[in-house]
């Protein structure tokens, strides 16, 4: 797992009333926790006087218009270098410590990537028979994360001792024929059933994560 960090786009991507406070926020950290950060690249004070160089330039670049351009745009360059210098230095002494950082007035980088539960087991069967001698389609409500489907369904028994490891179908025993429909989609047609006969149907969902667990048995007589 990576380790937290000072977010310099904070600073970087910060809009022109936003860098300012977050510049602030920044000496007020360093201000209140002097003793974890003794040796700053730039004091709390230093800061604060480039934060107000910064709003002036900024305020003069809006009412002068272009001639008070470079001025405004060299003061905020040089407060955005003091700032990341500062995030460095934090950074050193922080060592992935999140409270530190936030400690010093910056905000923390991710350290995970969110990612996709694994699905939840499918609860709830439908499976309607027809219209073609055989055929039936099989399909369970819609699983949230889930990016592919499947189904098992077992000739005349009920499967016994059948478990999904790891994403491999684990079997103890084959005490009847059986049918395995592994396209991603939702809802399954089945066809080649025998008439008069009960199948008992299982589903199951999975993504990038894992494959959940299987539903229970729907038991379906083919026509």
């Amino acid at each position: 797992m990576a380790k937290a960090k000072c977010a310099r786009q904070y600073f970087t991507k910060a809009l022109e009333n936003q860098l300012n406070d977050r510049a602030i926020g920044v000496a007020e950290g360093l201000s209140a926790h002097a003793s974890q950060f003794p040796a700053p690249p730039f004091s709390a004070a230093q800061i604060r006087a480039l934060v107000n160089n910064y709003n002036n330039t900024l305020t003069a670049y809006r009412r002068g218009g272009l001639d008070q351009k470079a001025a405004y745009f060299h003061a905020k360059q040089t407060l955005t270098d003091a700032v990341l210098q500062v995030a460095a230095y934090v950074d050193n002494v922080a060592a992935g410590n999140e409270e530190l950082i936030v400690n010093a007035g910056f905000t923390t980088t991710k350290t995970t990537r969110s990612k996709k539960a694994m699905p939840d087991k499918p609860l709830l069967l439908e499976a309607e028979v027809g219209p073609a001698e055989g055929h039936m389609t099989v399909q369970c409500e819609a699983i949230k994360d889930a990016l592919f489907y499947g189904l098992i369904a077992s000739e005349g028994v009920p499967l016994q001792g059948l478990q999904i490891i790891n994403g491999r179908i684990s079997l103890k025993s084959l005490a009847a024929p059986l049918i395995f429909d592994i396209n991603k989609n939702r809802v399954k047609q089945l066809s080649g059933l025998k008439p008069g006969v009960v199948y008992y149907i299982y589903m199951y969902a999975g993504n990038n994560n894992g494959t959940s667990a299987l539903s229970d048995a729907l038991q379906r007589r083919a026509v």
